[in-house]
C-alpha cells in the first residue's frame, strides 16, 4: 500500500533550509514516515508501530515543498519495516527501519 503527502511552502523547518530553494530536511521525512507508517497499519488492521531506530536508510534524492511525496512500506519482521520514499516517480529514500508496536 501507498501514502502520500506533502510539506507547505509555509512549513516552519523550510525558513532556514534553504531560502529561495526550499529542501525538505531528511528529519522532516523520517517525521511524515511515521505519520504514514502510522496511516498504514490502521490500513492494513495491524498493531501500531512506531519507529525507534534506523536499520539501513539511504537518501538518494531531494525533496521540495509542495511536491507530492509517496511513501510504501513493507513489513518484514516485528521489529522491522522496509521502507520506500518517492518522489515525482523516483525514489529519494529507501531501507529499513526498526519499530516497535505501541499499545
Amino acid at each position: 500500500m501507498q501514502n502520500s503527502t506533502s510539506v507547505p511552502n509555509d512549513h516552519p523547518c523550510l525558513a532556514g533550509h534553504f531560502p529561495d530553494q526550499p529542501i525538505i530536511p531528511a528529519v522532516v521525512l523520517l517525521d511524515l514516515m511515521q505519520e504514514q507508517l502510522t496511516i498504514f497499519c490502521r490500513s492494513e488492521h495491524i498493531s501500531l508501530r512506531k519507529i525507534t531506530g534506523i536499520k539501513k536508510l539511504k537518501f538518494t534524492g531531494l525533496v521540495k515543498s509542495e511536491q507530492i511525496i509517496s511513501f510504501s512500506f513493507s513489513v518484514k519482521s516485528d521489529e522491522k519495516i522496509q521502507a520506500s520514499v518517492s518522489c515525482n516517480n523516483l525514489v529519494v529514500a529507501s531501507g529499513s527501519v526498526l519499530t516497535q508496536t505501541v499499545s
